[in-house]
Formats: C-alpha cells, structure tokens, sequence
C-alpha cells in the first residue's frame, strides 16, 4: 500500500508540474490549440493530450521515474523559458513553439531523474506543435514527382503542370493539403508510441519507424493517385473526388493494421533473441516518496516555472498602442496592401526623388499573434498590382509594378522600429528578439506606393531614393 501511494505521488506531482507549466504558459497553450488544434493537419491533436496522461501514469505505476532534484537541469529550464518568454514578446512564433516542449521536458528533467519514461510525454507535445508546415513544400514537390511517375506507368492520358495534373475528365491539383504531412505526423507519433512501450532494440524502433514514415507517404500517394483514377472513370462525378480527405484515411486505416503486424513480428523476434529481458523493466528501485521529495526544492522550480513564463513577460511587457499623430484617410494613396489587424493606420504626405506621395505607416502594439509586422498573412504588394521586378535593396523591399491599366509603379515598404529601418523580416525579427529585454511588444511598417512613367525612370527614383536611405 505505501509502494502504491508513492507511485500516486509521483503521478500527481508530474500532473501538477503540468497544469502549473501550461497555467504560466497559457498564451502559448491558446496558440498551439488556435494554430495546432483547428488545423487539419494535426486532427489528431486531441488524442495527444490523453497520450501524454496514460504515458505518465505508466511511467509512474511500472516505476520507471523517480523524484529527483537537480539543479543543472532547473538552471537549463529557467534559461529555456527566458527565451521563449523573449521569442513571446518580440513574436517569433515558430521559435517559442519549438521552445514550449522542450522547456517542458527540461523542468521535468529538474525534478525526476532524466530518462525516456520520464521525459517522452512532454517530447510527445511535439506532435501537436504547429511547427511542421515547414516540410509542406517539399512534401508536396516529392507527391508531385511520385504521382507523375505512377501516372506514366498507366494507359491513362496525364499532363503535369507544376502542381496540376491534367487528365480527359478534368484537371487535379496536388496542393499543399495533399503533402501528406497529416499522415506523416501521424505515423510518427503512432512509432515513437509503439517503440516505447513495446520495443527494446534501437534496430526493431529503426525498422518500424522507418515502415511507419514510408507507409504514411505512399499512402498520400495511393490516395492521389486513386482520386485520378476515380475522377477519370467517373467523369469526375464521383462524390469521393470532393471528399477527399476522409478517403484518405480509409486507405490509411488497412496500413495500420499492417504496421502493427509488422510491430509484433519485430516484438516475437526479441523475444526471441532475449526471452527473458522484459519490455517494462524498471530503471531501479524507486526509493520511499519521504527520501527523495524535497519540499523547498519543489517550491523553488515552481516559483521559477511561473517567474520565468510568458504569462509573466505578456504582464511586464508594454505597447505604445496611440499613434504619434492624428491618422486621417484624405492622403490615402491609389492603391493599398492586405495588412491583417494593425493597431492603427497614420497617413504622411511626403515627397520623395521629387514626386509628391503618401506614405502610410501601420503600427502594431502585439497583444494578438497576428497584431504584428511580420504576420504571414500580411501582403505587402496590392491584388490589382503586378509585379515587374524586384529592386535590391537593404532599406525598404523595392518592386516595379503594373496596374491593370498598364501604368508602372513602384511599392516600396520596410519593418521599422524607432531608427531602424530594414527590408529583411529576419534581421527585424532578431533585432526585436534583442530588444525583448525593454518588454517592448511595437512594431510598425512603412509602405508607400510611386507612380513612374519606364522602366528606367523606375530604377532611376529607387536609386534616388537609395541614396537617401544610405
């Protein structure tokens, strides 16, 4: 009975590290359920949670953790959330999400002694993580090139053009939702699950997670390639050519049930080779809760956890939220870029390279992810717009552009902050990363539009106004 209430103390304490951690975290939280959660690449980002609760209860009723404290690994954790607070402040979302786990894992690894039972639940967040957008592209371009080559091995007259395939019925296209990255992810979270609690050998965890990540890409790639044929044969009439994506999984459910039987084959195979080595052998003997919980110890990664936090920096933190002059719309200029939720819009007439304009500032006070500068939804160079050519510069992004009427243009905009001016969203971000130390959440754009009548008079006013900048 003492074994069990210890075992019961473990998991609770792990489960009030958690709910503390999340609670002094909240905005990230928010961010991972508004960016993770609603996205349809991640639709199994409500199992994980309920992953993450059985795996701890595991760990501490096998007695594969133990209570431990140490102090490097609470120095690591505070450091983590120092720059994930300051990633926060100056917005840098895809740093202080990647952050979020991994401060998890380090505050985990300050109070338990550091091993995969202990640590692999907080790993386990990284599933949920909007973070893995960035393999869309070349995921998609790898679809591409193996649907192309499946295609060619039929009677079935195809064209690709970039991302379309052209058949007789009609025309696909293999867009960035046909990646394949859902069925990714899922496969490897479904790996990295199976490998721990039933696998022993690096080489079996290698042979599944390798069947797992190439059976969820040729599954996307079966699903294309059988959304062709149905489109083809049916006329594209065929309801599953709109219902894609649950036709996607109906392919992938059979590849589960072959993954898992590949799973016991690897299972039988070490029992095998080691029969008597069990799969839940515990680390060590865990110690009586008395010896190894320490009270003060405890408090002191607590009070650290909700010092060092984003809910904490997000208080600290300020916003000059009031512009600098009355804003008004009468010097508002021809044309106007998509700029997502600006705290306030100030107009400026200005006379740049001779030519009389308007220059219109949008300022950000960065209380909301997309109240900032560098937004990925912003758009900078306006939909009735074309863009000619791209002048470099490393003040203001400079573009010569045509209007529907076949005028020429120049767009010229940059990310400022008080006397910096650049055209790189980089530089701007780790300049206000540096300047997260202020607690200064600002940001603003300078976007003005220039009528020219050539090519060449365009380039000879950015060159004017170059010379300026410098």
């Amino acid at each position: 009975m003492a074994q069990r209430k210890t075992y019961k103390s473990v998991f609770l304490l792990q489960i009030a590290l958690w709910a503390l951690f999340c609670f002094a975290n909240y905005a990230i939280l928010t961010d991972y359920v508004f960016y993770g959660f609603d996205d349809g690449a991640y639709s199994h980002a409500f199992l994980i949670p309920f992953v993450c609760l059985y795996l701890l209860w595991d760990a501490a009723s096998n007695r594969r953790i133990e209570v431990r404290h140490n102090t490097k690994y609470l120095l690591t954790a505070i450091c983590l959330a120092a720059l994930m607070a300051m990633s926060y402040i100056a917005q840098i979302a895809p740093l202080y999400r990647f952050i979020f786990p991994a401060t998890l894992v380090a505050f985990t690894a300050a109070l338990f002694r550091p091993s995969i039972p202990a640590l692999l639940p907080a790993v386990m967040l990284y599933f949920i993580a909007p973070i893995w957008g960035i393999l869309t592209s070349p995921l998609q371009w790898i679809s591409i090139k193996a649907v192309s080559f499946i295609m060619s091995l039929t009677t079935v007259p195809s064209f690709v053009e970039n991302t379309k395939v052209h058949i007789p019925s009609g025309t696909f296209e293999i867009a960035g939702g046909c990646s394949g990255l859902r069925y990714l992810i899922v496969s490897c979270a479904i790996g990295v699950i199976y490998c721990h609690l039933n696998l022993r050998t690096l080489r079996s965890c290698f042979w599944f997670m390798g069947t797992a990540i190439a059976g969820a890409l040729l599954v996307n790639w079966l699903r294309i390639f059988s959304l062709i044929l149905i489109g083809h044969y049916s006329e594209m009439q065929s309801p599953i050519v709109g219902d894609h994506n649950m036709f996607g999984w109906y392919l992938y459910a059979p590849f589960l049930v072959l993954l898992f039987l590949i799973g016991s084959f690897l299972e039988r195979r070490e029992h095998a080779a080691a029969p008597n080595l069990k799969n839940h052998k515990p680390d060590e003997e865990s110690r009586p809760w008395n010896a190894v919980f320490d009270t003060r110890k405890t408090m002191i990664t607590a009070f650290a956890i909700l010092l060092v936090s984003t809910t904490s920096a997000g208080f600290l933190s300020s916003a000059d939220s009031e512009p600098a002059h009355p804003s008004t719309a009468t010097h508002a200029p021809k044309f106007s870029p998509t700029i997502i939720n600006p705290s306030y819009v100030h107009y400026e007439p200005v006379t740049l390279a001779g030519i009389d304009t308007t220059e219109v500032r949008y300022a950000f006070d960065g209380l909301s992810d997309s109240n900032k500068a560098t937004f990925y939804l912003n758009s900078f160079i306006p939909k009735s717009l074309r863009t000619v050519r791209r002048l470099p510069d490393n003040k203001r992004q400079i573009y010569i552009t045509r209007d529907p009427d076949g005028n020429l243009g120049l767009v010229l905009y940059s990310f400022e902050l008080e006397s910096l001016r650049t055209a790189s969203k980089r530089k701007y971000q780790i300049y206000r990363l540096a300047r997260a130390l202020t607690f200064d959440r600002s940001s603003s754009i300078s976007w003005i539009y220039l009528s020219c009548n050539s090519l060449s008079h365009c380039e000879r006013i950015a060159d004017e106004i170059k010379t300026r900048d410098d």
